[in-house]
């Protein structure tokens, strides 16, 4: 079984498939399965960073922040954890509606 400490993989610059940094992880989304925690997705932005804190919205100081982008779990490379890669590129992403 490989383990991987999430609080490092936190802030770390995902590298494209077309080697362009796509951004930051900014949360890790999971589900239970079987009794354990299993990752389903990355996502990647600053709206990603500042539902960590619990911040959904900046529209009051009129400041608009694109939707986190989501990586899907198979779609990550951590075999250097320090700088992960996918096998997407940026314009393949979907946002994250939050479901």
């Amino acid at each position: 079984m490989n383990e991987i400490n999430l609080d490092l993989l936190i802030g770390r610059e995902v590298i494209g498939a077309d080697g362009r940094e796509l951004g930051r992880i900014e949360e890790v989304l999971g589900a239970t399965q079987e009794g354990e925690f299993v990752v389903t997705d990355y996502l990647i932005g600053a709206r990603g960073f500042l539902r960590r804190f619990g911040i959904t919205s900046l529209g009051l100081f009129g400041v608009r922040l694109h939707k986190p982008k989501r990586i899907p779990w198979r779609s990550m490379d951590l075999s250097d954890p320090e700088h992960p890669r996918t096998t997407e590129r940026l314009d393949d992403l979907k946002e994250w509606n939050g479901d």
